[in-house]
């Protein structure tokens, strides 16, 4: 299985840069980042680093 993380700043309403990574599972880099942007909608959201992360199946 492959997740795809991204790592971002999540400017909120009171202006703090607040820095986050989310692993999703199952979709595209675009679609990851999409995903991460909904669920983050009430910041501005700016995309450091999104990319896919290798799983060997391993603990």
């Amino acid at each position: 299985m492959n997740k795809y993380t991204v790592n971002f700043i999540c400017k909120d309403q009171q202006g703090h840069d607040v820095v986050r990574s989310e692993e999703i599972d199952w979709v595209g880099v675009d679609e990851a980042v999409e995903i991460v942007k909904s669920e983050w909608s009430g910041c501005d959201v700016e995309v450091i680093w999104a990319g896919i992360r290798h799983n060997d199946g391993g603990v």
